[in-house]
């Protein structure tokens, strides 16, 4: 066990000892040649050198293999020197496979399963199946293969894609490279290079011989060389906190992120050649990197946010934002991440922006999943009585408000919004309007915590009482006990009691760290945030691509979910001794060279069911029947599953509609509700 870490050094480091033992070994023959003098020379045969053994050659391929040497999107490998560099070809080849769409116009047209099945226009575009990156995709037990440049044309052999296939690990196949004419083929016909039949799934298209130039031409650039914000050793990344924030949020926010930075580069030492090791590709290749994360705090009002995150982006390129926080409008940097397809990981936020988006993942809809859900249970129960709206920032409840009026138009039940100033005014205003309602109305609050300190001065209304859980604090709702007593709260996280087991090693966690438990909705999905992201870099391997990191976060969560969840039960559930103990010293306190100095840039029994209250629904069938069957929890976050299907970017569906008793905990009124 001593000689394991010298071991693992030889491996990895192509200037390391066994390398240096065989060019001393060569020398040594050298200078034995040198010395047979002319008698040497005599001889028929020159002298060969001792054969290497297969352990060496193995290492000595593996340090080849391992030398990065990438070409520029500009040079033309040998076998596509026929490929057009003309702009225009470029360009018609990514509307045939992004849009379905031939050089006139017209709709491209495809034919699978022997001709059985004929699609056309969008519906016959690559991009459905290889997506946007070009590197393929797993959809059941059918393996869709990457089709870029380095995957049709090269030998590339850093070029590996984890095709990975539910509970096992594949890669793709490597081929001989293609050329014009056996693409051409296989675009037409189905054939692949060595010329036996591709999958009956891929369509055969009808495509002129420039058409077939114009998608070989697009494809060799395709996903061709590093996102911006990468490099050999380095990911540069961001997480974006908006000047909403309260300074106690920030503050735990920013320790949190910290912590777990530091921890990423403290398992990388590139210089002595140790490193973490999460799969056998990612070791032989060795893509791990550490992290580079800046934390750029905006400033002022949001009209200015996006040209402040221009400015940054350019000064700094970063890779993604990694996590965010944000207490009110996130719409400004929702946009600036589609305008410059920059991904947007999982940041925690409540004003969840109304307006689609691709390059943006989120826990939830937000304010307007519990919109709807609100919905969903008024007209569920039958209630026929008034809505009332209060909110006070429409840039933050707009989405909700707007969600909540047109559900509620559908049902026929009469609506009013009232948008609260606050000042003397307004909260007079918002009183008259509550003491109109009776006690078969409803009125939901779409408030932040500062804004819900206006309702100190009113008393409760008689009507029904709702209040947003992600707007206005989560579990820590700042209400005093008379509006508490009165409150339903829409509650888009899994109940207290029931996701403490999914978040026991998230809290262990933050024991080693020396990091207090402050806000656990907070602390746990920026811990969740930034592990999935290294997990999803971690399959990557070396593709490190930005629309390929929203693919791979789309089909891993659900199966890393259910997996690590599975895992960290089990583990759970193993002899305290295999764990920290309660009375160890923890690890050294983590200094903070993650965030540059310079740079501020339980129980598992099931809710209570209430009459009329609409039943628990299940997200997704892709659970392990192992975290079913053992009572694990189906995932390691605040929220009860997180899933995405393709272009999905919201991860949890629902939410609960709780009540605070005395002992202010959390009771539900109803099972979970997807609207």
């Amino acid at each position: 066990m001593k000689n394991q870490p010298n071991q693992r050094r030889v491996l990895l480091d192509p200037a390391g000892s066994m390398l240096s033992a065989l060019i001393r070994r060569l020398a040594l023959s050298l200078l034995a040649f040198a010395s047979l003098g002319s008698a040497q020379e005599a001889r028929s045969e020159p002298l060969q050198p001792a054969p290497l053994s297969a352990t060496d050659s193995s290492r000595l391929e593996r340090q080849r293999i391992s030398a990065r040497n990438w070409r520029s999107d500009l040079s033309v490998p040998a076998e596509t020197a026929a490929l057009s560099d003309d702009p225009q070809v470029i360009a018609a080849g990514a509307r045939i496979y992004l849009e379905g769409l031939r050089d006139k116009g017209q709709p491209l047209v495809g034919l699978r399963l022997d001709g059985q099945v004929r699609v056309a226009g969008a519906a016959a575009a690559c991009v459905l199946c290889h997506r946007r990156s070009g590197l393929g995709a797993v959809e059941g037990v059918n393996q869709i293969a990457p089709i870029t440049g380095r995957y049709l044309f090269d030998q590339d052999r850093r070029a590996v894609v984890n095709m990975n296939l539910r509970a096992r690990k594949s890669f793709n196949q490597r081929h001989e490279p293609y050329s014009l004419t056996t693409l051409a083929k296989a675009l037409r016909d189905g054939l692949h290079e060595s010329g036996r039949q591709l999958d009956p799934l891929m369509p055969h298209y009808q495509l002129s011989d420039a058409e077939v130039l114009a998608v070989a031409s697009y494809l060799r650039r395709l996903s061709n060389s590093w996102s911006a914000g990468v490099s050999e050793k380095r990911l540069q990344l961001a997480t974006v906190v908006t000047p909403d924030v309260d300074p106690e949020s920030r503050r735990i926010f920013l320790a949190t992120v910290n912590a777990i930075v530091a921890q990423k580069n403290g398992n990388i030492l590139h210089s002595a050649g140790q490193r973490t090791m999460s799969s056998g590709a990612e070791m032989v290749l060795q893509t791990d990197r550490s992290w580079n994360m800046q934390v750029w705090q905006l400033q002022g009002q949001p009209s200015s946010w996006g040209a402040q995150l221009l400015r940054l982006q350019a000064e700094h390129p970063v890779f993604a934002l990694a996590s965010g926080l944000g207490a009110g409008n996130w719409e400004p940097v929702q946009r600036f991440c589609e305008l410059q397809a920059l991904p947007c990981w999982f940041p925690s936020v409540a004003a969840v922006p109304a307006q689609s988006s691709f390059y943006s993942v989120y826990f939830s809809r937000g304010a307007a999943l519990e919109a709807e859900v609100l919905a969903t249970s008024l007209t569920a129960g039958g209630k026929r009585g008034k809505l009332l709206q209060v909110y006070a920032d429409a840039g933050v409840a707009d989405s909700a408000v707007t969600a909540m009026r047109a559900r509620m138009a559908e049902a026929a039940i009469s609506s009013s919004e009232f948008r609260l100033n606050v000042d003397a005014a307004g909260v007079a205003g918002l009183a008259a309007r509550l003491v109109a309602l009776n006690v078969e109305d409803s009125v939901v609050f779409w408030l932040t915590p500062s804004q819900l300190q206006a309702l100190d001065q009113l008393a409760p209304s008689q009507a029904s009482s709702y209040f947003s859980a992600s707007l206005g604090g989560g579990d820590q709702l700042a209400l005093n006990p008379a509006w508490r007593k009165a409150a339903h709260l829409l509650y888009p996280y899994q109940l207290p009691e029931l996701r403490q087991r999914g978040l026991a090693v998230f809290k262990e966690w933050l024991r080693i760290r020396q990091l207090p438990l402050e806000n656990e909705l907070l602390q746990s999905e920026v811990y969740f945030a930034l592990n999935y992201l290294n997990d999803t870099l971690v399959d990557m391997l070396d593709n490190l691509h930005r629309d390929y990191l929203l693919e791979r976060g789309e089909s891993m969560l659900s199966l890393r979910e259910a997996a690590r969840a599975e895992d960290e039960a089990r583990g759970l559930g193993l002899p305290r001794m295999t764990q920290v103990q309660p009375g160890s010293k923890p690890l050294r306190p983590m200094t903070p060279r993650a965030l540059p100095h310079a740079v501020l840039l339980g129980s598992n029994s099931p809710p209570p069911q209430v009459s009329g209250a609409p039943m628990l629904q299940a997200e997704s069938d892709d659970v392990s029947p192992n975290a079913r069957n053992s009572g694990a929890p189906q995932s390691t976050s605040a929220y009860p599953r997180l899933s995405l299907a393709q272009f999905q970017r919201h991860a949890s569906k629902g939410a609960y509609i709780v009540r605070i008793d005395n002992d202010q905990q959390l009771h539900a009124e109803s099972d979970w509700i997807i609207p």
